[in-house]
């Protein structure tokens, strides 16, 4: 199977005047630590959605095939796509990726006869996992939407390092 891998720039920024720079060098830091994040904030939504095109990532979701759960409860419906994975022979490295609301909503479940919770408890938390597949909370996944899917299937190709360069121009 041939694949082309495009390759996309992910960039970030904020506007800093030199004199906040002069007057606060620690401040360099802690900007320098808001663009990192920035940018892989940036990088996780478009690996998860980008739409693809001339020098762009196409996400995950764009492409996936929707599946179509029979059961009620999302946990369930999770738990029949897990399966729905494993029988079509794509077990390599599954995981399920998931907005952290949904998952809260998740670890929050109680039981109905005795308001107990069924994963876990405040105290001593469920590891995030469920029918045995781990479970990886990301915002820039729509609440709503889990997707379950065989990681050892996937590629991301890193080919430089965050940088992070100061420049007189805003662009």
């Amino acid at each position: 199977m041939d694949a082309v891998a495009t390759i996309a720039t992910i960039a970030h920024w904020i506007p800093v005047s030199n004199q906040v720079l002069a007057d606060a060098p620690s401040l360099e830091a802690q900007i320098d630590n808001l663009l990192r994040i920035g940018v892989f904030q940036r990088a996780e939504n478009q690996v998860l959605n980008g739409a693809g095109g001339t020098g762009k990532i196409k996400g995950i979701i764009p492409q996936a095939t929707a599946f179509a759960a029979t059961a009620d409860d999302a946990q369930d419906r999770i738990g029949e796509a897990v399966t729905a994975l494993a029988a079509a022979g794509w077990a390599g490295q599954p995981a399920i990726i998931m907005n952290p609301t949904d998952w809260g909503n998740i670890t929050r479940t109680r039981s109905t006869s005795e308001g107990t919770y069924l994963l876990g408890s405040p105290v001593a938390p469920a590891p995030p996992v469920l029918w045995n597949t781990p479970v990886i909370q990301s915002a820039s996944v729509p609440a709503g939407t889990a997707i379950v899917a065989d990681l050892s299937q996937m590629a991301l190709l890193d080919r430089e390092q965050v940088t992070v360069q100061a420049s007189r121009e805003a662009r």
